[in-house]
């Protein structure tokens, strides 16, 4: 590498750094910088490190664990896409050999120009090597210098702690990628949690700022929160322990696989509902909530015995307020001064059907929005009747199971002979259905909102609200719900809720209501709610055990039943704005 000037540089190297530098700057030869993939970003520590390191040694040994030089390798090989090697108490020819030695295994397995060596820290070490590049933190060399240092042509890359600001000075500076640390818990370093969401905002500020720089995340990730992450805001997940902590380099390489599938994943989904969608969902769906915690919407349910208890905590914890009112006399009444109704037909009796309908027809006359759930519609005689003639009322929307909609949507003539994508019979088992909502033919359920000219919103792993003319898909999954008792009977009356607000909002600003969005909002806030709450809970479990930061649940773990219905509970009321705005999943399918 050639320095303009020499001299000076030599002066603040002796100043600032080792003699190594020195020498290093002296004898480095000039590399183009090639494009860089920091996605998956394997991070090590002093812990790991081991007598082999070092030494040239290519085999595991016999007797004791691998080398960190073995579990560079295995994690490469799992899908690591960028090495950091930080070493922060060893001597400076201890990290030359070490780094000199990952460097030649690297090369000699085909890693090379492939996956970049990044030095942390040592501006000396990283000359010394000819690595790739070089990772500095507040207490180093700065940016400028450093870049001055390694020349135009080296990986740059900067801590800045969460702070946007620090970000752009690093990127202005000559930084190629910047990371902001404290996500979560680790088990290297002790610092106050920032939190998910933060990295939203970091992200497309940067991106409104500075152009598509890479915003790696680093503390605390594993397979456990890798997809919020991603999704996020970060580019990049940089990971110690969860991938080092391993025993075998077979269990490396598997860690490091799973992040980066996990990882894939959520950039896909990011990309489709937030870098591609012209409607900006995360920040649609806090408004919202804001609107409806203002406004405190009178929610008629007209519920079965099973699920009042439940729906009646649901609402409150939203911010509404419900109100159980099932008697003939009376229900019509209610329902002209309700701000929703939501009718559901799980336990029928002659006054119900009776109050069911005179509901509907005062919610019409008064223009009030009226939500049908067909609970098992088609299982019986009398309650398919029942679901058809509410049907010829027109609700204004309709919130049922992928076998509730399309038995539906078969009571008004449309033809359901290709309504699973797969040709299987769609049934329903009680009140579950026997297939998932990406498994029905949408063209259907558009049908049917066009029928009834009103919002049909299908529920199920993943959530399709449509009006015929719009369609909204919400992508939250939490797979416990299905083992609570009225769980989708209590999202019946979320989703009334959010048409009351959408009602208000929209006659507010002189427009027509978009229940449609309405529906796949309700489903995005219940769902990602919950699941958030299960998070939090299973941490929480962890804690009590006491097991200490940077451990956590399996990627897999759920709560059971009893639980999960809690953390419902706890979850709907207290979900942050930011949480929400960063981790909405939610895309407009036309």
């Amino acid at each position: 590498m050639m320095l303009q000037r020499p001299g000076a540089v030599s002066i603040l190297a002796k100043r600032t750094a080792s003699p190594l530098l020195v020498r290093a700057l002296a004898t480095a030869s000039a590399t183009k910088k090639k494009s860089f993939d920091p996605s998956v970003y394997l991070v090590t520590d002093d812990t790991y490190l081991t007598p082999e390191d070092g030494a040239g040694q290519t085999s595991p040994s016999t007797f004791g664990p691998p080398s960190l030089t073995q579990k560079i390798l295995a994690s490469c090989q799992g899908g690591a896409t960028m090495v950091q090697l930080r070493l922060k108490n060893v001597s400076t020819k201890r990290y030359v050999d070490v780094a000199r030695d990952v460097k030649n295994q690297m090369a000699a397995q085909g890693w090379a120009g492939r996956v970049p060596l990044i030095i942390d820290d040592r501006v000396d070490v990283a000359l010394a090597i000819d690595a790739d590049g070089c990772h500095v933190g507040d207490s180093d060399l700065d940016v400028p210098t450093v870049r001055k240092l390694v020349g135009p042509d080296k990986i740059l890359g900067s801590s800045t702690y969460g702070d946007a600001e620090m970000m752009m000075a690093a990127i202005r500076d000559g930084a190629d990628y910047v990371a902001g640390g404290g996500v979560a818990p680790s088990m290297t370093k002790k610092y106050v949690t920032k939190g998910v969401a933060h990295l939203h905002d970091i992200r497309y500020k940067l991106l409104a700022n500075m152009g598509d720089i890479p915003l790696v995340a680093i503390g605390g990730i594993t397979d456990f929160n890798a997809s919020d992450i991603t999704f996020a805001g970060a580019d990049s997940l940089a990971i110690v322990s969860h991938i080092l902590r391993h025993g075998s380099t077979g269990d490396v390489t598997a860690a490091t696989k799973k992040i980066a599938e996990l990882q894939n994943a959520a950039k896909i989904a990011r990309r489709r509902a937030k870098d591609e969608s012209s409607e900006v969902f995360g920040d649609l769906l806090a408004d919202k909530r804001a609107e409806i915690l203002k406004a405190g919407p009178l929610i008629h349910c007209m519920a079965n015995y099973v699920s009042m208890d439940i729906m009646a905590n649901v609402l409150l914890a939203c911010g509404m307020s419900p109100a159980m009112v099932h008697n003939d006399k009376e229900s019509g009444e209610f329902a002209s001064v309700a701000s929703a109704v939501a009718i559901n037909i799980g336990t029928l009796n002659e006054e119900s059907v009776r109050s069911f309908s005179d509901a509907a027809n005062a919610a019409n006359a008064k223009g009030t929005p009226w939500v049908l759930d067909p609970v098992a519609v088609g299982l019986l005689t009398y309650r398919t009747g029942v679901v058809q003639d509410l049907l010829k009322l027109k609700p204004t929307m309709i919130r049922g199971n992928p076998s509730e909609v399309v038995k539906c949507a078969e009571l008004l003539g449309i033809d359901v002979s290709q309504a699973s994508k797969g040709g299987e019979a769609l049934v329903a088992k009680g009140c579950d259905s026997s297939l998932d909502t990406l498994s029905v033919n949408l063209e259907i359920v558009d049908e049917l909102a066009r029928r009834i000219e009103g919002t049909v919103v299908m529920t199920g792993a993943a959530d399709y609200s449509t009006d015929g003319e719009k369609g909204y898909l919400a992508l939250h999954s939490v797979p416990g719900l299905q083992h609570i008792t009225a769980a989708g009977c209590s999202l019946t009356a979320v989703v009334s809720g959010f048409a009351a607000v959408e009602k208000a909002t929209a006659a507010a600003a002189g427009m027509r209501p978009n229940y449609a969005l309405a529906g796949a909002q309700a489903c995005a806030y219940y769902t990602l709610s919950c699941q958030l709450a299960e998070k939090k809970a299973l941490k929480q479990r962890l804690q009590a055990a006491g097991v200490g930061p940077g451990i956590d649940p399996a990627h897999d773990d759920v709560l059971a039943p009893g639980s999960l219905r809690v953390a419902l509970l706890d979850g709907l009321a207290e979900i942050s704005d930011s949480d929400i705005r960063a981790l909405t999943r939610m895309e407009r399918v036309f």
